[in-house]
């Protein structure tokens, strides 16, 4: 996990996205074959400039949180 926003305002650093009316996602993936290839990582970028980046690999806990900001 790579982020540059303040950790300890949650766990992990992850932050409630749904305070913000867009963010960019994007996801770094083994290839581009469904369903053989798998993706490993996500970033964030919000428009107050704050971003992260997430290896799901290393640090897996960031799925569940992904999926209650969606």
């Amino acid at each position: 996990m790579r982020i540059n926003w303040n950790e300890q305002s949650s766990p992990m650093g992850f932050i409630d996205l749904n305070v913000y009316p867009v963010i960019a996602y994007d996801t770094e993936t083994t290839g581009i074959q469904y369903p053989k290839d798998k993706v490993f990582g996500f970033s964030i970028a919000c428009p107050d400039g704050r971003r992260g980046y997430w290896d799901i690999r290393e640090n897996p806990q960031a799925i569940q949180w992904l999926n209650t900001q969606m």
